[in-house]
């Protein structure tokens, strides 16, 4: 469903002021380590008076009975009551150790994904791909299934198979040559959008637009110098 028709859309401006109090951040624990920790860690100490209670969990909270400023939250929004702001994508990678890919050929079409172990949480077995125009579901299949998405990344790094991975969780990884990106020439892995969603009367708080604003940087990273199959 399409995010616009769930929550409201706000566009926030440059904040003029510094960010003061406690600023309460919820997103998943994936992206907690890989963006916020960074993120909130540089916000910090750009603003002294600000303090974080960063809650780190998969279950999507209920923001005002939870007190919480703001949250980090992918894909298709459901919220009709809170407001969002666009902080950007999610970008997702077919990745592989080189220590996969030494005994079989790298996957080169989507179609050839059936012939290869495919690492995935057991709830998360549908990979989505842009294929041209369109977008395409396949089931991806393997002898082994991970209840988290860390776990996933762990066993895709230690030579289990193929994982569909977040590029801001696996680039030092990438960038070490413990895992290639596998590039299929039909297909690309859907990105997904990145929100921040807030309860209304919050959307004006100066350290919810340096949130905001810093989030917003840290997913404008460029993805290049990826490591690619041969």
């Amino acid at each position: 469903m399409a995010a616009g028709a769930e929550a409201g859309i706000a566009e926030i401006r440059p904040s003029v002021c510094g960010a003061t109090g406690t600023l309460r951040v919820t997103a998943c624990g994936s992206m907690g380590r890989a963006v916020l920790m960074p993120t909130l860690t540089e916000l910090m100490r750009s603003n002294p008076d600000l303090r974080v209670d960063l809650v780190l969990t998969d279950a999507v909270l209920d923001l005002a009975a939870t007190g919480v400023d703001v949250a980090v939250r992918i894909g298709d929004l459901r919220d009709s009551n809170l407001v969002a702001t666009s902080l950007g994508t999610k970008r997702r990678i077919l990745c592989a150790a080189p220590s996969y890919l030494a005994s079989r050929p790298a996957p080169r079409r989507l179609s050839d994904l059936a012939g290869h172990e495919c690492i995935t949480p057991p709830d998360a077995q549908q990979w989505s791909f842009t294929v041209g125009a369109q977008e395409r579901t396949v089931r991806a299949g393997g002898r082994l299934t991970v209840s988290s998405f860390e776990g996933v990344h762990d066993a895709c790094i230690a030579g289990a198979g193929i994982a569909m991975l977040s590029s801001w969780y696996t680039r030092g990884h990438l960038a070490a040559g413990q895992l290639v990106s596998v590039e299929l020439e039909d297909a690309r892995p859907k990105e997904l959008a990145v929100w921040a969603v807030y309860p209304t009367r919050r959307q004006l708080l100066p350290k919810v637009r340096v949130f905001v604003d810093a989030m917003r940087e840290a997913l404008s990273l460029d993805d290049s110098g990826l490591t690619e199959a041969a």
